[in-house]
């Protein structure tokens, strides 16, 4: 299959959907018959790059103390919170709701019993 045949048959699948009020999706499947994937030459490894992207950016946000806060900064997080921060931040329940949802987080490997401990409730159903 060509990619224009590809596109060719997105863009007339969303032409026959019509407009909705909310943002629309559109989901592609490939069925790859003949084809064994239990052998290294079959497998495939591919990115995907999208034209629009995945839509609204998230932040990141880092549970780091120390020299791992340091480097976090550096590496570019847009926050970092230290490990005194994390249990202040498991009574703010409405903040890290809003927090959860802006940001894509990461922790330290030694603050990650107390980031479930204490925000677990929040940030498990994320």
């Amino acid at each position: 299959m060509q990619k224009s045949d590809l596109r060719k048959a997105i863009e007339k699948a969303l032409a026959e959907k019509g407009k909705r009020k909310f943002t629309q999706t559109v989901e592609l499947i490939f069925n790859f018959r003949g084809v064994d994937f239990s052998k290294p030459e079959n497998k495939l490894n591919l990115d995907v790059i999208l034209p629009k992207g995945r839509g609204k950016s998230k932040k990141v946000a880092v549970f780091a103390d120390q020299q791992f806060a340091l480097d976090a900064k550096n590496a570019g997080a847009d926050l970092v919170i230290d490990a005194n921060s994390i249990a202040l931040l498991g009574k703010e329940k409405k903040k890290l709701k809003k927090m959860a949802g802006e940001y894509v987080f990461l922790a330290q490997p030694n603050l990650m019993m107390a980031v479930g401990k204490s925000l677990g409730q929040v940030l498990g159903s994320r």
